[in-house]
């Protein structure tokens, strides 16, 4: 007679099977991480509407990302469609308010036949690489 796995087992396995989903949906491809932090001036208009302050921080942050990855400009391809992940936090290390967008993405875009197009080493970006700076050229 087989006994039921243990709560801490069938969570367990959840857990890695939701990460193993997760894995599968990475593209192989080189990333970069970017934080876009709400300037604290802006803490107590998150304290009296943090749905619409979370909400447009979103909104700015993937509006940034794929303005950037549209211009060829930048990523070498016209109209690239971008891949990235966005992820609030609100509290600091020192469990402070501190607002800020972690952002994951894709070195390189969608062009408009759906074929992957590395940034590789661009000029005229608005900083260095930022896929240089996590040592992939």
């Amino acid at each position: 007679m087989s006994q039921p796995a243990l709560p801490a087992v069938r969570g367990t396995r959840a857990k890695e099977a939701w990460l193993q989903g997760r894995l599968a949906e990475v593209l192989n491809v080189p990333y970069v991480h970017l934080v876009f932090t709400l300037p604290h001036s802006l803490n107590d208009l998150y304290g009296a509407h943090p749905r619409w302050v979370i909400d447009t921080l979103f909104a700015s942050v993937a509006q940034a990302l794929s303005e950037f990855a549209a211009n060829p400009k930048w990523m070498g391809v016209e109209a690239g469609t971008p891949a990235f992940s966005l992820v609030l936090h609100t509290w600091g290390q020192e469990l402070q308010r501190h607002i800020h967008v972690h952002a994951v993405m894709a070195c390189g875009v969608l062009d408009k036949t759906g074929q992957w197009a590395h940034a590789g080493t661009q000029a005229g970006l608005p900083v260095s690489n930022p896929c240089l700076i996590c040592g992939v050229s």
